[in-house]
């Protein structure tokens, strides 16, 4: 038995819908610039992270008899600091996200 599909469909007013979902979403204008931040500063840590990998790496390549391992372990220690403090800020923007989204669907369903 074939399933059924829904098909979406054009809005007839589209910029009547888009001002309308934008009305849901003004309220909470600061909350999403401080999801934008946290992602921005989320990727930022994200990036540092393989940046430290390759100095990482260059001290343990010095050679034989040669390498620093105290400097291996504070690279080795930021990386892991880096890595720790992004994945942290993708929670916190998993968690923002999540209450933004049930109370608009909660304020859409209200006003239907």
């Amino acid at each position: 038995m074939p399933s059924k599909q829904t098909v979406m469909k054009k809005p007839k007013d589209t910029k009547g819908a888009l001002r309308r979902l934008l009305s849901y979403i003004s309220g909470y204008k600061w909350i999403l610039i401080l999801a934008l931040l946290l992602s921005f500063a989320g990727n930022i840590a994200g990036l540092l992270g393989p940046s430290l990998a390759g100095s990482a790496i260059n001290e343990a390549a010095a050679g034989a008899g040669k390498v620093n391992f105290q400097m291996v372990g504070y690279y080795a220690k930021r990386m892991l600091l880096c890595y720790l403090i992004s994945s942290l800020l993708t929670i916190s923007i998993n968690v923002l996200m999540m209450y933004v989204s049930k109370d608009i669907s909660r304020k859409m369903r209200g006003d239907i």
